[in-house]
């Protein structure tokens, strides 16, 4: 957990709260982690590995995550469907929060919060870019 950017400068009982709340899953290359407009209920940390955010279809793929990003808040925090699908493009190791542990996480921790809304903020105004075009 120390080791995730979002993550870092945190103080040790909101880490430990985080270390154990979070859980761990692998995936295999290929292997979908969700699709766009599925329900969400869980944002997801990068550990080991790469997944790319693409169209619900697969063919176009917006951006390229690795090691120590983040993804899946959007959906958590506007209480929305998948905004696109994200899948491994080789074998990851993954860690995620459950929708409830991530609220009461937030909640308890509001400078985490801040940061995680601002980079949500960034995020949206992408993906209508990205809808424009």
């Amino acid at each position: 957990v120390k080791s995730l950017p979002l993550f870092k400068g945190c103080d040790e009982s909101f880490l430990s709260s985080v270390t154990r709340a979070i859980k761990p899953v692998t995936l295999l290359k290929g292997w979908y982690i969700f699709r766009k407009g599925e329900d969400a209920n869980e944002m997801y940390f990068i550990r080991e590995g790469e997944v790319e955010v693409c169209s619900e279809d697969g063919k176009i793929v917006f951006v390229t995550l690795r090691s120590g990003a983040f993804f899946g808040e959007i959906a958590i925090l506007q209480n929305c469907t998948r905004t696109a699908s994200v899948r491994a493009s080789k074998t990851s190791d993954l860690c995620f929060l459950t929708r409830e542990d991530f609220s009461s996480l937030c909640a308890s921790y509001p400078s985490v919060d801040a940061q995680i809304k601002q980079t949500v903020e960034e995020r949206l105004a992408a993906d209508r870019k990205r809808e424009e075009a």
